[in-house]
């Protein structure tokens, strides 16, 4: 068993494992544009507050997927592809099938995750 932890398939494979951690913690860290800095901006500029840390976590992903989406939307606005920009505004941390429904009821969910699962 002690062999089996010095051989070099071991290694190799541990090594992989932790170019992979190491890979999506960048990634997860720079996060495009989506900096915890903006999020938090966002956050106070809105008087966001959320039920738990999974909560804003979640939210969290669903801001910086709209948030590149806007960019995206911005960058063809300026090569003239399309004929209006587009902004952050209070949906940015929704989802588009919860502002949907917000549309269509006029009232957001309370906000927890499970409501969104």
């Amino acid at each position: 068993m002690c062999a089996f932890f010095h051989s070099t398939h071991f290694k190799r494979a541990l090594l992989l494992l932790l170019l992979m951690i190491v890979t999506a913690y960048s990634k997860f860290c720079v996060e495009d544009d989506c900096s915890a800095q903006r999020w938090q901006l966002y956050k106070i500029e809105y008087k966001k507050q959320y039920n738990s840390n999974l909560e804003d976590a979640h939210r969290r992903i669903i801001f910086c997927k709209n948030l590149r989406m806007i960019d995206a939307h911005n960058e063809r606005y300026k090569r003239g592809e399309v004929t209006f920009e587009m902004g952050v505004n209070q949906f940015a941390d929704m989802s588009h099938e919860e502002f949907l429904r917000w549309l269509h009821t006029g009232s957001r969910d309370n906000g927890s995750i499970l409501s969104s699962l």
